[in-house]
């Protein structure tokens, strides 16, 4: 699986428990605030599998 699939992948799960996480603990976080915490998280998410593949970390 190439990185930005995997990458997808791990952001849909991640706003899967947010949400899940926010009914269950009956927090009020708004979609917008939500999806720009995903937004967030895919890309921190994304560069950081992109430095480890193509400079060589954890080889």
């Amino acid at each position: 699986m190439n990185t930005f699939t995997s990458s997808l992948m791990a952001t849909f799960i991640y706003e899967f428990l947010m949400i899940f996480y926010n009914m269950l603990k009956g927090g009020n976080w708004s979609i917008k605030m939500e999806i720009l915490s995903t937004i967030r998280f895919f890309i921190l998410y994304y560069a950081a599998n992109l430095l480890i593949e193509y400079m060589g970390i954890l080889k």
